[in-house]
């Protein structure tokens, strides 16, 4: 079973397969960007959070 998350960027709200994340970076201003196979969304959140959702991502 697909285990998705849910990432809010200025108006929309993603739900992401976390299968899909190839990685996770994060810049000097703490703000971490997911980059998928097709393209890359950039959060409002930590690393650390994004690791956390990730961890506890949930079945739809």
């Amino acid at each position: 079973m697909s285990k998705f998350i849910d990432i809010k960027d200025s108006n929309l709200t993603h739900s992401i397969n976390i299968d899909f994340i190839v990685s996770v970076s994060e810049d000097t201003n703490k703000i971490a960007t997911i980059h998928l196979s097709t393209r890359e969304i950039v959060t409002q959140l930590s690393l650390e959070k994004v690791k956390v959702l990730i961890a506890n991502a949930s079945p739809y």
